[in-house]
């Protein structure tokens, strides 16, 4: 019998719980079209409800004793006592009906809570060397449940289902704090016992001094290259493959597409990046109605609906004179009507939702107040060197003037041999010559590399002079471009740069060079300038100082006082205004620490606890459509919020005007909790899970050279 809160159930006992829950309600139908006597066997019609109550009922009663064992009531053991009340009156099919309906909702909602975990549970499967499947999968989320059932079991102050918190909004946060603290603490004091359990001597087994990952294996580690032509696929880019020079970090669940690799770790075999990205998340979904306004109003309104119950219950018979059947009957629709259930889905679920959207676009929030808050930013400042200042270019097309003479890869292999010679140095070396790792190519000797900065290389291949460089480049050396015009009309049509190669004194094709961050800022800039949302881009940093350039800024560029960037900037606007900031966790900490949401990218932002939003990666596309999906959760929270409290407010008509019992009233606000869940989901979105590109086929090479 699970002894857990809702939302923490695994897939089996959501499983069994559907089945129990859809029997019992085939049992209640059964007793409502007296199924027993159509069919001749009257004398075992008691034997349905009785059934059906015990098909419903171990869900429910878990719930008592974890409210037993932690002093926390949860919803389902108020439905446990208001269906307990309604047997004793006689009606036993209303009793089964009320528990079937709590746990069918409560199915549902732990079914949202594992999906939006989904991807937190296949980063740690991938951080600990393992393959995402099915299987692995399950596991991991069973694993995550039970951590996440002790750090909500061991919770200090939290009180009962009832308790009456006359709080403030100050003394709410520093709870809130507290909770996130006692969290880390447990899963710290986890992690420690593994340690122990592994070595019982208190000495931990030294780190390697290498590791080899082998071709389309998964890196166990956090680690420095050793090894040249080190090619990895990572979740830290959008890139289906990123080439890794010596000295450069790789992280665990990366995975290697290139020849063997080798490297020098850097962090433990459970203490990795990727774990830091899953830890993250998983404190970012403490729920926050209980600290919102509304929330503390559900609270009370759970405290006195509870408190009419049992005095209408107890004093019923002797102030208005009615039986004690019929004020039991009333008192359990007003404990029904404490029930803050769809009230509560309300607040948390769109939330909750909108958290599994940002992990499938790799955002991570520190807090979940972060994604609403978005939705008021008015003004985003971009660091430029963690955002414009990252210049990386890539190899988009290779198109050579005579196909059959010079194949494409024969071309792509003759341009990286020159640049190798010549000693790289520049992005459009490093573009060209990984592009050539990547389809493995073998390159020819090339010698007497030499370099023009800005303009081009050339090398001695074969005897024959090879250039690799822009038009001035091939000019100066007597070539003519005027054959390619085709390719470069082209290439510019897909917004390549072309980078022309020649041979022996004829022009051989082009090579075309994509920037993808800054081609698809444009767009970018544009949407944002669609939600009003302003930029600023600072440049400098917390020692030498910053300036800082707003498009449309009557004094253009501005020196900003240390300290003081983000007090200036928002006296730039005539109103009060929220202002973001993206940048980078350590250059940039302190103006991501005063913004009113800092969001730091890239790895390093995992391991640096600065501005309250983590990005996995340098791309600003995804901006956009945070705001908007920040925006979709106000908007929905808000109207979902004012549907519930409607329904309460009829509700209660209901029950002080008609004769409407705890069933009905249980069957209204679990229709209402469907709708709610139902709504929130559409948030979650359909984007896949993100994992490391080029993963199936580095698992099927794999399993191709095991046999």
């Amino acid at each position: 019998m699970p002894k857990q809160p809702v939302g923490q159930y695994s897939r089996r006992v959501q499983r069994v719980a559907s089945i129990g829950a859809y029997g019992s309600l085939a049992l209640v139908l059964a007793v409502k079209y007296a199924v027993a006597e159509k069919l001749g066997y009257p004398e075992y019609a008691w034997l349905l409800p009785v059934a059906a109550i015990v098909f419903s009922l171990w869900l429910p009663l878990g719930q008592v004793l974890y409210w037993l064992n932690t002093g926390q009531a949860q919803a389902g053991a108020v439905t446990f006592l208001s269906a307990a009340g309604t047997a004793a009156l006689g009606m036993l099919d209303d009793a089964a009906l009320m528990l079937s309906m709590w746990t069918l909702t409560a199915v549902m909602r732990a079914r949202i809570y594992e999906l939006v975990m989904l991807p937190l549970a296949a980063w740690q499967t991938l951080a600990r060397g393992d393959w995402p499947t099915k299987k692995s999968l399950a596991k991991q989320l069973r694993q995550m449940q039970r951590v996440s059932t002790v750090s909500r079991t061991d919770d200090v102050g939290k009180g009962a289902l009832f308790a009456l918190e006359e709080d403030t909004v100050g003394e709410a946060e520093a709870a809130a704090t507290l909770e996130d603290s006692d969290a880390e603490e447990i899963v710290a004091s986890e992690k420690l016992d593994r340690e122990v359990a592994q070595d019982p001597g208190g000495e931990q087994e030294p780190a390697p001094e290498t590791i080899t990952v082998a071709p389309g294996a998964i890196v166990p580690r956090d680690g420095i290259v050793l090894s040249e032509g080190a090619l990895v696929s990572t979740l830290w880019d959008n890139l289906p493959a990123t080439t890794k020079e010596v000295g450069v970090q790789v992280y665990a669940g990366d995975v290697n597409l290139g020849p063997e690799l080798i490297l020098e770790p850097t962090s433990g075999a459970d203490e990795n990046t990727l774990g830091v990205a899953v830890q993250l998340g998983r404190n970012g979904m403490v729920p926050l109605w209980r600290r919102s306004p509304f929330g503390r109003t559900l609270r009370v309104w759970s405290l006195w609906w509870g408190l009419t119950a049992v005095l209408i219950a107890a004093g019923a018979p002797f102030v208005f004179g009615v039986t004690v059947s019929q004020a039991l009957y009333k008192g359990m629709a007003f404990l029904a009507l404490s029930l803050p259930g769809a009230c509560v889905a309300a607040l948390e679920l769109p939330l909750v939702a909108a958290t599994g959207a940002a992990f499938r676009r790799r955002f991570i929030p520190r807090a979940g107040w972060v994604i609403p808050q978005m939705a008021r930013l008015g003004t985003i400042v971009l660091a430029w060197d963690a955002t414009f200042g990252r210049v990386r270019r890539f190899v988009a097309d290779v198109l050579p003037v005579r196909p059959k003479a010079c194949s494409p890869m024969e071309l792509l292999a003759l341009a990286a041999a020159v640049e190798n010679a010549a000693g790289g140095g520049d992005t459009v070396a490093t573009a060209i010559c990984s592009a050539a790792q990547r389809e493995g190519l073998s390159l020819p000797q090339a010698k007497d590399g030499r370099r023009k900065v800005n303009e081009g290389t050339s090398a001695i291949i074969d005897g024959h002079k090879c250039l690799v460089g822009n038009a001035r480049f091939m000019h100066n050396h007597g070539i003519d471009t005027a054959s390619a015009a085709g390719i470069v009309q082209k290439l510019t049509e897909q917004e390549c740069r072309p980078v022309f190669c020649a041979a022996g004194g004829y022009l051989l094709g082009a090579i075309g060079i994509t920037e993808p961050h800054r081609q698809a800022w444009p767009n970018t800039y544009a949407q944002l300038r669609k939600l009003a949302v302003k930029l600023v881009v600072v440049n400098g940093n917390a020692v030498d100082g910053r300036n800082a350039w707003a498009p449309g800024h009557p004094e253009g560029t501005v020196s900003l006082l240390m300290g003081q960037e983000i007090p200036a900037i928002r006296s730039w606007e005539n109103k009060p205004v929220n202002v973001g900031v993206i940048g980078d966790a350590v250059k940039d900490q302190d103006i991501l620490n005063q913004a009113d949401v800092g969001i730091a990218i890239g790895p390093v932002c995992l391991e640096n606890p600065a501005g309250h939003l983590a990005h996995m990666h340098h791309d600003l596309a995804d901006l956009p459509w945070m705001i908007r999906l920040g925006k979709s959760v106000r908007r929905r929270t808000r109207w979902l919020t004012m549907l519930c409290f409607l329904v309460r407010i009829a509700s209660l008509a209901l029950i002080v005007v008609s004769h409407v019992g705890a069933v009905e009233i249980v069957a209204i606000d679990m229709l209402t909790y469907a709708v709610v869940a139902a709504v929130s989901l559409q948030l979650l979105g359909k984007d896949p899970i993100p994992l490391p590109h080029r993963l199936e086929a580095a698992r099927r090479q794999r399993k191709k050279k095991g046999r």
